[in-house]
């Protein structure tokens, strides 16, 4: 019960942060960490009143530990302060002088709850993912808030303004409410895999026509929303990922009839190869102009690698423990002259002030090198940790360990979701983005504890995918007790 209540309040959160201003607000950080806070109460008590012990993988507990032991650290003992009307940095009382300390800890605070959020939620999706019907309701809420921030940032894109005004939507290249279109390019590359799984599941279940078109009306209205929106990263990553999700749909599909394979798959191939076609053509129609820069931005002088060159100036003094969480957009502007000359003409640099919601001239975009940056050499290899670690084993669920269809298309979706978040990552700032950072999180949460969805499987098996029900061959597992007296033909495993 408790722990259900925890996972209905990260859903209330899953459809909330992206309409407070993407999740940029300064006032969202507060609300998104009280709602997560008092998840994690409710969750740590239904296991404490159940006697039972939360199941998360012990490496992934491991690097969540550290991380916020290394956040809340730094930010407590704060060695200097930001003056924002010298914009310099003073001396400041830690609780230890002689351990590392954050270079601000109002900056720190700020940017260790954020974390927080994000780590939290992780153990409790993790956790909570070993429920078939959780990790179902997760996804398929990403999936659906994520069809709902498309469909804005189309209306917007369709001139639909006297609809868009209440929900805090702005003009510009800005996207629903997302000011920065890179950022709502990213969260529905984080929602386009779940959408496309949620289409696989219901296809699998029904042939009902109808219930296939409703399934695919999230499909469609995140690809649409990540063509009309203006990012080229983001559009280029979809593209990606909507050719890999149609490859990994055939490999799912695979030995469903014995027919050739020109009479198997010729008509499907030829609409996979449409669609793209479509998707490719739309997103260079809509943002021709943007397309035709590219050419002569792939130079040394490209505005992100001089940013680079800015960030690695400062890494060297970064030792292990960093600057401190959200140091960098007071730090960066105090860069010597000499070393800002060639991004002066290039960029917005202009210092931070405190309680103001963070520009986005003010990250590295590279998330790895601003990791390095404010948590330091050792925590950024913890976080690559974590990334990589809930990336790996939702890979060895969809590869070996899945039990039954549902979970091979849910534990797919979340590699393909979690690849195109570390690509864009690389280019862009979406881990320093709240709403981005705890939709990650529920991402992050599945391929964690997809270690432990193979203990909810049945004890029966199948001959062939899709099999009609009146030809399933269904056998009964000699060495295995089985735990429910009925499964549904949807519930059963797939023969590897």
């Amino acid at each position: 019960m408790l722990r259900g209540l925890a996972g209905w309040l990260l859903l209330l959160g899953v459809l909330y942060i992206p309409w407070h201003d993407g999740g940029v607000a300064p006032l969202s950080i507060g609300i998104l960490s009280a709602l997560v806070f008092l998840a994690s109460m409710l969750w740590l008590l239904g296991h404490a009143f159940g006697e039972t012990r939360p199941r998360i993988p012990y490496v992934g507990l491991a690097c969540i530990a550290l991380l916020l032991l290394q956040g809340w650290w730094m930010a407590c003992n704060a060695l200097r302060r930001y003056d924002p009307i010298t914009h310099s940095f003073f001396p400041s009382r830690g609780l230890w002088r002689a351990a590392p300390g954050s270079w601000d800890g109002r900056a720190s605070l700020a940017a260790a709850l954020a974390a927080s959020s994000m780590l939290l939620t992780i153990c409790i999706v993790s956790d909570l993912s070993h429920y078939p019907k959780w990790r179902k309701r997760f996804a398929y809420g990403v999936a659906l808030s994520g069809a709902l921030v498309a469909l804005v940032g189309i209306l917007k894109a369709a001139g639909a303004d006297p609809l868009l005004p209440a929900l805090g939507v702005r003009q510009g290249t800005s996207f629903a409410s997302y000011e920065y279109h890179g950022n709502a390019g990213t969260l529905l590359n984080l929602c386009l895999p779940l959408a496309f799984g949620l289409l696989l599941h219901v296809a699998h279940r029904t042939h009902r026509g109808s219930r296939r078109v409703i399934a695919a009306v999230p499909l469609l209205l995140i690809v649409a929303g990540a063509i009309v929106n203006v990012s080229r990263a983001a559009q280029a990553i979809t593209v990606l990922l909507t050719v890999g999700l149609i490859a990994w749909a055939f490999w799912l599909g695979r030995g469903r009839s014995e027919q050739g394979i020109i009479q198997r798959w010729g008509w499907q191939l030829a609409l996979a190869v449409i669609a793209v076609a479509l998707m490719i053509a739309g997103a260079v129609a809509t943002t021709h102009s943007r397309w035709s820069h590219l050419p002569g931005q792939m130079t040394l002088k490209n505005p992100r690698l001089i940013m680079w060159q800015v960030c690695g100036y400062w890494l060297a003094d970064a030792g292990p423990m960093g600057y401190g969480p959200g140091t960098y957009k007071l730090i960066y502007p105090t860069t010597p002259p000499s070393e800002l000359h060639e991004l002066y003409p290039r960029w917005i640099v202009q210092p931070h002030i405190p309680g103001e919601p963070v520009s986005i001239w003010n990250h590295v975009y590279n998330d790895y090198l601003q990791f390095a940056f404010e948590w330091g050499w050792l925590g950024a290899a913890v976080w690559a940790i974590l990334l990589l670690g809930g990336l790996v084993l939702a890979v060895r669920t969809a590869r070996h360990r899945s039990p039954t269809f549902s979970d091979a298309t849910l534990a797919g979706s979340v590699v393909f979701a979690l690849a195109g978040l570390y690509i864009h990552a690389a280019v862009d700032c979406p881990l320093q983005i709240l709403s981005l950072q705890f939709y990650a999180g529920i991402v992050l949460g599945l391929g964690w504890g997809s270690a432990g969805w193979r203990v909810e499987q049945s004890q029966f098996s199948v001959s062939r995918l899709d099999t009609p029900a009146d030809a399933l061959e269904v056998t009964l597992n000699p060495r295995v007790t089985p735990s429910r007296p009925m499964v549904s033909r949807h519930d059963l495993p797939l023969i590897k």
